[in-house]
C-alpha cells in the first residue's frame, strides 16, 4: 500500500509540465530588463498590496454565503459551524449543538473572535470576509519576518510574494475558517520565540508567546506540543536542565490560562476534563480496521473486533466529555494492540495528505459550492473551477517539490549557516515535524496542511532565489563539461 501512495510523487503529468514551465520562466526572467530597485519595506508592502487586490476580487467573484441559522442549516459543515458559533455569542448562547444541548465539539479561539467583531459592529458576512482580508496582512508580514530572520532578506522577499500569489489564500479569503486567525497567532508567537532564542541580549518574551501558543491552540489544537518546542530551543541553546524543565512546565500552564473559563465550564457540564473539544470520537472513527488513508470508517460496532461497551454506553448517556474520554483509550488501544497495521495506515495517510492529488478538489472552492451555500444565479462553471483547481495543484506541486530540493539543499550547507539561524530553522523543523506525526493519525484533509505551507514557502525560497538570481544558463554548459571532463591521460 505505501509504495503506490509513493508512486504518486514521481508521476509525471501535465501539472508536472505546467511547473516546470513555471521554472523555466522563473530562471530566464533575469535576463530581461531589471524592475526597478526599491526598499525592502516597499516591496513587501507592494506583495502585500497584490495579494490584498487577489483577494479582494475573489471575495467579489465568489458567490458564497454561508447559512446564518440552526434551522436553515439542517447539516452545517465546519465554517458554517464556526458562524453559527459566532452569532450565537452576540446573543449570550455558549457553543451549543442544533438541538440545543451544550457542544464543545469545536475549537473555541476564532468564533469568540469573529463573534466579538459581530457584537461590536453587527452581525455582517462582509464583517467576516474584512477580517480575513486584515489577517492576510498580518500574517504575510510574520512571514517575512520569520523568514528574514532564519534566513535572509531575499529568501523573505520570495516567500512573502509567493504568499500573496499562492491561490489556496485567495480562495480561502472567502472563507470563515479558523486558518485566517490561527495562522498570524500562531506565526507570532514563533516569531517572538525566535527573538528570545537568536538575540544577543534577549529581552524575557516566554509569557507573550505561551499566551500567542495558547491562544493558538484554543483555534487549532495541533500545537499543543509547543511547550516540548520552546524546551528543545532552550537545550539548543545550551540551557541547563533545571531551566529547561522550569520554562517547559511555565509555557505549559501560561498557555492554559485564556483557556481556564472554557475547562471550567465543559468540566461543570460533562464531569470529565475536556480541555479543548470532544473530537475524540471523530479521530478514532477515522483511525482503526475500518479506516482508510484517505479517511472515512467508523467506530466497531457491537460484536466486531476492538468494540468499547464504556463507549456505546458514554454515547447512549449523551455525555459529550465520557465519548471523548472512551474514544481515546480505544484509540491507543487499538494502536498498542495493532501496532503493524497502524503503521500502514498511518503513513499513507500522511503521503496521501502531503500530496499534491487531484483527489478531494480544493477545499476552499469545496467549501463555498458545496449545495445552498451560494448564490444560484452565480454559480461557478465546470470550466471555471477545472481551471482554478488546476491552478491551485499547479502552485502546490511546484511548493512541494521545491521544498524538498531546498531541504536538500539548506542540509547540504548547514554548517556554512550561523548557529543563531540554524537553531530558527530547527524550531520550525521540529514544530512542522510533530504537526505531520499529529496527522499520522488525523482525518488527512488538507486544510490541516495549510498552516504549514508558508513555512513550506520560506525553505522553497532557496531553490527558487537560486532559479531566480544564480542560475546562469550560459554557464551552465560549461559547468557540465568541467564537472564530467575525463582528465588527460
Amino acid at each position: 500500500m505505501i509504495l503506490s501512495y509513493l508512486y504518486d510523487y514521481v508521476k509525471f503529468n501535465n501539472i508536472s509540465l505546467y511547473a516546470l514551465l513555471a521554472l523555466g520562466f522563473l530562471s530566464v526572467v533575469k535576463y530581461f530588463k531589471e524592475p526597478p530597485q526599491i526598499s525592502t519595506g516597499w516591496a513587501v508592502a507592494l506583495a502585500i498590496g497584490v495579494g490584498l487586490a487577489l483577494r479582494i476580487a475573489w471575495v467579489l467573484f465568489s458567490s458564497h454565503a454561508p447559512r446564518m441559522s440552526w434551522e436553515s442549516a439542517t447539516q452545517p459543515v465546519e465554517n458554517e459551524l464556526i458562524n453559527l458559533h459566532a452569532i450565537d455569542i452576540t446573543k449570550g448562547i455558549w457553543f451549543i449543538n442544533p438541538d440545543g444541548t451544550p457542544s464543545a465539539r469545536r475549537p473555541i479561539g476564532y468564533p469568540v473572535f469573529l463573534g466579538v467583531l459581530y457584537k461590536i459592529f453587527g452581525v455582517h458576512l462582509w464583517i467576516a470576509w474584512l477580517s480575513n482580508l486584515v489577517l492576510y496582512g498580518v500574517t504575510a508580514v510574520f512571514i517575512f519576518l520569520i523568514a528574514r530572520r532564519i534566513l535572509s532578506t531575499g529568501n523573505a522577499l520570495t516567500a512573502t510574494w509567493f504568499f500573496a500569489l499562492y491561490p489556496i489564500s485567495v480562495y480561502a479569503s472567502k472563507l470563515i475558517t479558523d486558518e485566517h486567525l490561527f495562522l498570524p497567532v500562531w506565526y507570532a508567537g514563533i516569531y517572538l520565540l525566535l527573538r528570545e532564542i537568536q538575540d544577543e541580549y534577549p529581552r524575557p518574551w516566554w509569557p507573550w508567546y505561551s499566551l500567542l501558543f495558547g491562544y493558538a491552540t484554543m483555534i487549532r489544537t495541533h500545537t499543543i506540543f509547543m511547550p516540548i518546542v520552546v524546551g528543545l530551543a532552550l537545550l539548543w541553546r545550551k540551557k541547563p536542565w533545571p531551566k529547561v524543565l522550569t520554562r517547559v512546565f511555565l509555557v505549559a500552564l501560561v498557555m492554559q490560562l485564556p483557556n481556564l473559563p472554557w475547562i471550567i465550564r465543559n468540566y461543570r457540564i460533562w464531569k470529565v476534563p475536556v480541555i479543548y473539544t470532544t473530537n475524540g470520537q471523530c479521530i478514532y472513527q477515522e483511525f482503526n480496521s475500518s479506516s482508510k488513508p484517505e479517511g472515512g470508517g467508523w467506530i466497531p460496532k457491537r460484536g466486531e473486533p476492538d468494540f468499547s461497551e464504556e463507549m456505546e454506553r458514554a454515547e447512549k448517556s449523551g455525555n459529550e466529555g465520557l465519548v471523548q474520554k472512551y474514544a481515546n483509550q480505544a484509540l491507543l488501544r487499538w494502536i498498542v494492540r495493532h501496532p503493524g497495521e497502524a503503521f500502514n495506515l498511518a503513513v499513507p495517510r500522511f503521503l496521501y495528505f502531503m500530496n499534491w492529488n487531484r483527489q478531494g478538489g480544493v477545499w476552499p472552492i469545496w467549501y463555498q459550492y458545496y449545495e445552498n451555500v451560494f448564490d444560484p444565479r452565480r454559480p461557478l462553471s465546470d470550466s471555471m473551477r477545472e481551471f482554478l483547481e488546476e491552478t491551485a495543484f499547479t502552485f502546490y506541486y511546484l511548493l512541494l517539490f521545491t521544498f524538498l530540493i531546498s531541504v536538500g539543499m539548506i542540509c547540504s550547507r548547514w554548517k556554512s549557516f550561523p548557529r543563531e539561524k540554524r537553531i530558527g530553522m530547527l524550531i520550525l523543523a521540529v514544530s512542522f515535524l510533530f504537526w505531520c506525526a499529529e496527522q499520522l493519525v488525523i482525518h488527512p484533509e488538507r486544510k490541516y496542511r495549510y498552516p504549514l505551507e508558508p513555512w513550506m514557502m520560506m525553505a522553497a525560497s532557496v531553490f527558487l532565489n537560486f532559479i531566480l538570481y544564480d542560475l546562469r544558463w550560459e554557464h551552465a554548459w560549461t559547468g557540465i563539461r568541467a564537472r564530467f571532463r575525463r582528465p588527460a591521460v
